[in-house]
């Protein structure tokens, strides 16, 4: 968490200004980017670089230093473009040089579009030369060769009418690392035209700039700007810390501060200055009026951010992002003639800008609104804009009216609902709190922050606040309708229809209301639904085809994948192409349906899909996201020319209320149980009398799967009289070694089960089979004994059996001697879709 503490109108400040900044940090290794938000408040966002020092900004660019090399950022929000997610400039590092660890400080690009860099490592100016890690342009008239060695600190450098003019040095020493024992009053500026030193007896300084026919200068080591004149600095004004990074626009100075290190910088006049005047010294942005040299603004860095290096100004810029080497964006985005900014698969680390702490929650100044009298009238604009599904100026014109009156209620509420739907829950409980601080008798605002509560999660919040809720206001129905889903959701049936009744009593005509009572008088499991926004506040889903994906890609999405897809590819092979579906509100990723194409064994060939995966986010679950995400999924399928898809998955309440009416919402077939499930324990089955009662006559021999033979394998092949769903050989990969058997009569292979290692503590018991004329000897409950007592002597506890739905004699023996020894049964199910048939495809002829 950055902490940052902005003064009052510092917002303000730079809305009128229609500027954004840019710095760097070495200490804490990122670029910053600041300005506004469209609801006016402050935008900063980072990217992390190994040692960022020196930036130059150009209309359309960024160029930094870093520790081994020189970046070039280009920005890709061009008008033809447009913004990105809000953001309208895009700096992409598109250039790089490598300089090696030369401790490049300043840097600028020259009217000829050179890039001249200060080469502090051997005290001189360098440029790019594509055959060495720089060329020299220039030394001071004081240094005798380049070496490696520091000897003056050289560190600034400015430019006049688009050429290299001044630099800054702390020292005119030329012995290796002298200038550390010249720190104060050793310092100096040169012309670097006539080989002059203009300017002497400064501390450490940093940042020269010329600038309204002036060359201006820190004099870090003072914590004072000012500029030269007749040989001398003159001071204008002081700011509490080490003053380094320098930046112009319109009548102001940009200075940035660091605190000081106190083995590098003890003994400076500036930590006497600050004692003297009692005052800490600080580290963030200051910004100065050059004409009365006061402090107007400031931003400071409270904790984390401790120095700053280099301070860039960028004219007409909103809301300024770049991306860094951390974070996938580099990898998805993409541009070419004609088209915006597109991402090739959606993004998984939202949000992506810094966790800051504002000292202010609320900020008065509101960018792109029309400033209105009043905070009704600002609300008002707001709702309208509202209704039109402008959610984001809606919700400026929400934040106008708070910044008119801070106590607004209605204001807070319609923005704390357009925050919750943006997915920023932490954000509008804040806001709501702060409206219930003003008025703790508002029944709405109660509600709206239960609400919020229960989108993050916390259920007893939301509980005690939907109750306070009717404490204020008895006829407030939607505070009954989510403590009836509450209460219905903890299985608390009788309390839940009491509440559900009372809203259905105060809202006898609401669907909501009656569905959710009648899905609980009918015993069918009540889902806790999200409250349900007016229409207007909905922010809109977009969705998105991903495809490349492969087992290693798709980890980063495995919090939006349902069953897990890193546990599948654990135990099972990628066998086909992988393609999916994202849906994004408001930039945030709330679902993603997968899907696995495959071919099928006919002729001609043909292909299908397997659908592995349909999530959604809690929060934004009943909203249709599912069901669209499927119907999109589908689409792509019949696009590569799959002529069904299909799905499998293990039964359950929830795949009941929410898997398989989505299905048929969408078309598909009824689904089909294809096993059933059982479930037990090692100490459970062990209590099973049959497990002793079958032994084998001396013609049967039992053993280890694993020792299978080439000859008896192709036997088995050969012969062929299992069905399909018994092949010992499917899944080779996962089959457990300790308790897959064979067995044998007279030398010959006439049965086997197969056990496959399905988690760590648990195996599956896949496939028992014995030839036809050997079942009725009971021959196969035998072997699948042999099998179960290994498990009972290992360390693995669970075991799982799955008996296929058209076994009928399986299905026997587990009703007769599994299931009472087991701790649960279910089963596994399957729907398909003929996608031609339902989706109206047909394939196209040959001519």
């Amino acid at each position: 968490m950055i902490q940052i503490t902005p003064l009052t109108h510092f917002n303000e400040w730079l809305a009128a200004q229609k500027i954004s900044l840019a710095f760097t940090t070495y200490q804490t290794n990122r670029l910053f980017l600041i300005g506004l938000k469209p609801d006016g408040r402050l935008s900063v966002f980072d990217r992390e670089f190994d040692r960022p020092m020196g930036l130059f900004a150009t209309p359309e660019s960024l160029v930094m230093s870093t520790c081994y090399q020189i970046w070039q950022f280009d920005n890709l929000c061009r008008e033809e473009v447009g913004d990105y997610l809000g953001y309208d400039k895009l700096y992409v590092p598109r250039i790089g040089y490598t300089t090696g660890d030369i401790n490049t400080h300043d840097l600028i690009v020259d009217k000829s579009q050179n890039w001249v860099f200060v080469n502090t490592q051997f005290s001189c100016l360098a440029t790019r030369d594509r055959d060495y890690s720089f060329r020299p342009i220039w030394q001071p008239p004081f240094i005798s060769s380049l070496a490696a060695e520091d000897r003056c600190h050289l560190n600034g450098l400015a430019m006049v009418d688009g050429e290299p003019a001044y630099v800054t040095a702390c020292s005119q020493t030329d012995i290796p690392a002298g200038w550390r024992s010249h720190r104060s009053g050793g310092g100096c500026i040169i012309d670097i035209r006539s080989n002059e030193i203009i300017c002497s007896g400064l501390t450490m300084p940093h940042s020269p700039r010329f600038y309204q026919n002036k060359l201006w200068v820190l004099n870090s080591g003072t914590g004072e700007l000012g500029y030269v004149e007749n040989g001398q600095f003159q001071a204008i004004a002081f700011c509490p810390g080490f003053v380094r990074g320098l930046a112009f626009h319109n009548n102001y100075a940009i200075v940035g501060l660091s605190k000081p290190r106190h083995e590098n910088f003890q003994g400076l006049t500036l930590s006497d200055r600050l004692s003297a005047q009692q005052q800490q010294p600080q580290c963030g942005l200051m910004v100065v009026d050059l004409n009365t040299g006061n402090i107007v603004q400031s931003l400071i860095f409270e904790e984390v951010v401790k120095e700053l290096f280099d301070i860039a100004v960028l004219p007409g810029v909103r809301q300024p992002r770049a991306l860094g080497f951390q974070t996938d964006e580099i990898e998805r985005l993409v541009t070419f003639p004609g088209s915006s900014i597109i991402s090739i698969r959606p993004g998984i680390h939202q949000p992506p800008e810094t966790s800051v702490k504002v000292s202010e929650s609320l900020v008065p100044a509101v960018i792109g609104t029309e400033k209105l009298e009043t905070a009704a009238a600002a609300f008002d604009r707001g709702r309208d804009l509202q209704k039109q599904r402008k959610l984001e100026e809606a919700a400026a014109y929400f934040q106008e009216a708070i910044s008119l009156d801070r106590n607004y209620i209605p204001a807070y509420n319609n923005l704390g609902n357009l925050l919750q739907l943006q997915g920023k829950i932490p954000e509008a409980i804040a806001l709501l709190q702060r409206a219930i601080e003003i008025n703790p008798n508002q029944a709405a605002t109660r509600c709206n922050l239960a609400s919020a509560y229960l989108l993050q999660g916390n259920i007893a919040a939301a509980k005690a606040g939907y109750e306070e809720t009717l404490r204020l206001d008895p006829n407030f129905y939607l505070a009954y309708l989510n403590l009836g889903k509450l209460h219905a959701s903890r299985q608390e049936t009788t309390i839940a229809e009491g509440y559900l009744r009372e809203a259905l009593r105060l809202k006898p005509d609401n669907t909501e209301v009656r569905t959710a009572l009648e899905s609980l008088t009918s015993g069918k499991p009540t889902l806790l639904n999200p409250p349900r926004q007016p229409e207007e506040t909905r922010y809109p889903v977009k969705y998105q085809a991903v495809y490349n994906l492969t087992a290693d890609n798709i980890s980063a999405y495995d919090a939006f994948t349902f069953p897990s897809l890193q546990k599948r590819w654990q135990t099972q092979i990628k066998r086909g192409e992988i393609v999916g579906i994202s849906a994004t509100i408001s930039h945030q990723m709330v679902g993603m349906a997968i899907a696995e194409i495959l071919p099928e064994s006919q002729n001609p060939p043909s292909l299908y899909a397997s659908i592995i995966s349909c999530y959604v986010v809690p929060h934004h679950r009943h909203q249709n996201i599912g069901t669209t995400l499927i119907g999109n999924l589908e689409k792509e399928l019949i696009k590569v020319g799959c002529q069904r898809v299909e799905i499998s998955y293990k039964s359950s309440e929830l795949t009941a209320v929410a898997l398989e009416p989505l299905l048929k919402k969408r078309g598909w077939l009824p689904p089909q149980t294809t096993f059933l499930l059982a479930q037990t324990t090692t100490k459970k089955i062990a209590e099973a009398p049959w497990l002793h009662k079958y032994p084998l006559p001396d013609s049967f021999t039992v053993f280890p799967w694993s020792e299978l033979t080439a000859q008896e394998r192709q036997a088995i092949l050969q012969q062929g009289e299992y069905p399909n769903p018994l092949n010992p050989f499917s899944d080779e990969s996962r089959i457990e070694p300790l308790n897959s058997l064979g067995l044998c009569h007279n030398g010959e292979v006439i049965g086997w089960t197969i056990a496959h290692r399905v988690a760590p503590n648990t195996i599956r018991y896949s496939s028992l089979f014995v030839r036809k004329k050997y079942q009725k000897l009971g021959r196969g409950i035998s072997l699948l004994a042999a099998s179960i007592k290994l498990q009972i002597d290992s360390e693995i506890e669970n075991c799982t059996f799955s008996v296929a739905a058209d076994n009928e004699p399986m299905l026997s023996f587990l009703n007769r001697h599994l299931r009472p020894y087991l701790t649960g049964i279910g089963s596994s199910r399957i729907a398909v879709k003929l996608l031609q048939k339902s989706l109206g495809f047909t394939k196209a002829s040959n001519s």
